[in-house]
């Protein structure tokens, strides 16, 4: 598989069984370089496609299960558990441990938070707060079934039939699960979207992002559902399409954002018969969730929509780093809130112009966006002028950003910033709750948090740019056909060096 590098293919050579794939240490310098070390650059004469078991695709699902390994192991710090009463343990989450350590889930939390301990059902029982569950509904009825596991073993082990565990541990692994298992489905659809690119898909398995957001909240679930209806219109089913993306939304809100970049696909395929049907379809499945529940407990439903609506800048947005911090520093230096609708509003003023602009690229671009490439734009326009950016919504980007520009360094760096961000967004939590407050710590967040904000508007610019240029190095995201150059070094010219 390691032979000789870039040999002079000679005039009795068939191509026909490389050209149209991406060997990555021929496109890429850096690849090539690193591959010394296991033998070399991928040969001309090296055998492709005959591997029974180690398929690209079992390759990176491989490399998935060893990224959420990672991404687990990142949140193991707050999964200690010490005995309360005899055979009666609790998960020790207090001291602000969870921050120091970097290790924040909001899923142990939950269940004492949602009353799960106390066996309260969302939507139809209030927290001691006097506020119900604010989650869509399908995710609220999924935590609610992780509870019912975790009570189900706290009963096996009182009889001695299972080990004893805290509760909200058990809630977490369930949970856990769940999430891990949607990564995969993610990997899956991306590998199978990335056409002669998958081998660019193991920066979705193995990303930093995957690593400290994993479990975080339940974000994986809803870019599940959303990679899934991306895959299912590359494969002509609409309705289904539909189906998932609402059930995504029911999850998650964002997978809905996927029908403004579809419908600007559909109207340039004519293909808004099958966008309508997509539409009704996910419609009809968010109403099927929904009304039940809406029609049976109003209040506890409505919970979600008032929470948003409510809400004030949060410290992970740039409306916050704007509107909140920069213009009051500059005023009498603390810190003041811009009120929820002021938020609302620059939020939905300035996210309708940058889908404006969204719509623009994609009816006059030279080379036609694909829907992947849409999604993306769509979903970074939607966090950079969101009034609340939580460090887990990156996420939603990663597999998306993967597919739709293909230049991995890039992204690689883009993603080590999210790491760096949540790293000190964790610090600076803890500084703040230890009475240490220090504002150089604050202060280096908050210019992460500006370099990983500009990153993607970087990537975001240079995306839109090759997309108005002919012949652009960016072609190949759309599983453009590569041109073989003449000579005795064998390249792809049609390949960008990622």
């Amino acid at each position: 598989m390691t032979r000789a590098p870039f040999v002079s293919p000679s005039s009795e050579v068939d191509d026909a069984t490389i050209r149209g794939r991406v060997l990555p240490t021929w496109e890429s310098a850096a690849f090539g370089q690193l591959s010394r070390w296991t033998g070399g650059p991928f040969g001309w004469h090296g055998a492709v496609g005959r591997q029974a078991f180690f398929t690209p695709l079992r390759v990176l699902l491989f490399l998935a299960v060893a990224g959420l390994l990672l991404g687990f192991g990142s949140k193991a710090p707050c999964l200690e558990q010490h005995e309360t009463k005899p055979g009666q343990y609790e998960v020790l989450w207090g001291g602000h441990n969870e921050y120091a350590r970097a290790c924040y889930t909001d899923i142990v939390p939950l269940y004492g938070s949602e009353g799960f301990d106390k066996g309260f059902a969302p939507y139809r029982d209030h927290r001691p707060d006097g506020h119900w569950m604010e989650y869509p509904v399908l995710l609220g009825y999924f935590q609610y079934a992780a509870a019912g596991a975790a009570h189900a073993w706290s009963a096996g082990a009182a009889h001695g039939a299972l080990p004893p565990l805290a509760p909200a541990l058990v809630f977490f692994a369930v949970c856990a699960l769940a999430i891990a298992a949607a990564w995969l489905v993610v990997v899956w659809a991306s590998a199978k979207l990335a056409g002669d690119r998958v081998w660019d898909v193991w920066l979705v398995a193995l990303s930093p992002v995957v690593f400290v957001q994993a479990f975080t909240n339940f974000d994986g679930l809803g870019v599940a559902f959303l990679m899934a209806a991306l895959l299912a219109w590359r494969k002509n089913a609409p309705l289904l399409v539909g189906l998932l993306a609402g059930l995504g939304a029911a999850v998650k809100l964002f997978p809905v954002l996927l029908f403004f970049p579809l419908l600007l696909v559909a109207w340039r395929d004519k293909r808004l018969g099958d966008w309508g049907k997509a539409l009704l379809a996910a419609a009809g499945a968010l109403v099927a969730v929904n009304f039940p529940v809406a029609y049976l407990y109003r209040d506890g439903w409505a919970e979600f929509f008032t929470f948003n609506k409510d809400r004030s800048a949060q410290e992970g947005s740039l409306i916050y780093l704007v509107f909140d911090y920069v213009r009051v520093r500059l005023q009498d230096g603390a810190v003041g809130l811009l009120p929820p609708e002021k938020a609302n509003l620059v939020s939905f003023g300035a996210f309708a112009l940058l889908l404006a602009g969204i719509a623009a690229v994609a009816l006059t671009a030279r080379r036609a966006p694909t829907l992947e490439q849409l999604m993306f734009l769509t979903i970074t326009a939607f966090l950079l002028t969101s009034k609340v950016w939580s460090s887990q919504y990156s996420l939603w980007l990663v597999p998306l950003a993967v597919l739709a520009f293909p230049r991995v360094w890039a992204l690689l760096g883009w993603m080590v910033l999210e790491l760096l961000n949540w790293l000190m967004r964790e610090w600076w939590f803890y500084q703040g709750f230890s009475g240490g407050g220090d504002p150089t710590v604050e202060r280096l967040y908050l210019v992460l948090l500006v370099l990983r904000d500009g990153a993607l508007v970087a990537i975001c610019a240079a995306l839109v740019q090759s997309l108005y240029r002919s012949g652009g190095a960016l072609a190949q995201a759309r599983g453009a056909e590569p041109e073989l150059a003449e000579g005795p070094a064998l390249v792809y010219t049609g390949r960008p060096n990622i």
